[in-house]
């Protein structure tokens, strides 16, 4: 995937590429022009950094596990669902799933890639269609410190503005218990991804 994502991204029109297969969720807010056009533009440039900061990381890869690549792209998975989540507008009452974007967004821009590019194609649409992606998606998506406590219908709770790690948090949000922990819902107050934490006691 690295590899690939590489060839594709150190062409000329590598930004303009991503810009073009991102999801419809990741667009401008719809109503000022000129509103949309600095969001774009600051977009842009969330894009560019974060392609260099892939490309120093993918430069230096020598023969690794899956396990030790997707330590190192950690960080940049974090940063891409930041950057989702940053530009991401959902509809209206629907939760926004910023690692469902991303692979989608990924995918979309490999398989436009491979019909104009038939080295891309060569390379296989398989890796971006399997849990590799998911896995380097979800690598480094929490963060404790940015966790928040969910009740039954995805709200936060209000006393959860108090839980930190390692204190029990609101009874409202946990799934279930056991002798030795618990399972609870939250959310990533970053990313907004919705995850059941497993929490020891």
């Amino acid at each position: 995937i690295s590899n690939t994502m590489v060839s594709v991204l150190k062409t000329p029109v590598g930004v303009n590429r991503l810009l073009e297969t991102r999801p419809k969720q990741v667009t401008p807010a719809a109503g000022a022009l000129f509103a949309g056009c600095i969001q774009e533009k600051k977009l842009r440039k969330r894009l560019e950094q974060l392609a260099a900061s892939f490309f120093r990381e993918a430069d230096s890869f020598s023969e690794e596990t899956d396990a030790e690549v997707l330590g190192r792209l950690a960080p940049l998975s974090r940063e891409f669902l930041l950057l989702i989540a940053d530009f991401a507008q959902p509809k209206k009452g629907e939760q926004l799933d910023t690692v469902a974007l991303a692979s989608e967004w990924l995918k979309n821009l490999f398989l436009g890639c491979a019909e104009v590019d038939q080295s891309v194609a060569g390379s296989g649409t398989s890796a971006f269609g399997s849990e590799r992606l998911h896995r380097w998606l979800t690598s480094s998506h929490l963060d404790v410190a940015c966790l928040e406590p969910l009740d039954t219908s995805l709200e936060k709770i209000d006393a959860a503005s108090k839980w930190t790690p390692g204190v029990h948090p609101p009874p409202s949000s946990v799934l279930g218990s056991g002798a030795y922990g618990c399972v609870f819902r939250a959310r990533d107050k970053q990313t907004k991804q919705l995850c059941a934490v497993k929490q020891m006691m």
